[in-house]
């Protein structure tokens, strides 16, 4: 589950789209359509909350990086490098 919420959602356009909702409703506040904008708004709100909650402290998008806290691994010798 978690590769496929980092390659499908995380990784992908969604966040940006998402961006949109919150667009909209400034420009309908704008046009005086506040009831409108309101709804649009707290509909991001409503959607944004639980997903940043997910891609903070439910998933590790960030591949074999350690999660805070832990110690990295030491690191090997680098392989010679043959001119």
């Amino acid at each position: 589950m978690e590769n496929w919420y980092c390659d499908k959602i995380v990784a992908g356009p969604w966040p940006f789209l998402l961006l949109l909702i919150p667009v909209a409703g400034a420009y309908f506040y704008g046009r005086g359509k506040r009831k409108l904008a309101w709804i649009l708004i707290g509909a991001w709100i409503a959607i944004q909350i639980p997903m940043s909650f997910a891609n903070n402290f439910m998933v590790n998008c960030q591949g074999d990086a350690p999660m805070p806290g832990e110690v990295a691994p030491e690191s090997e010798e680098a392989p010679p490098q043959g001119k």
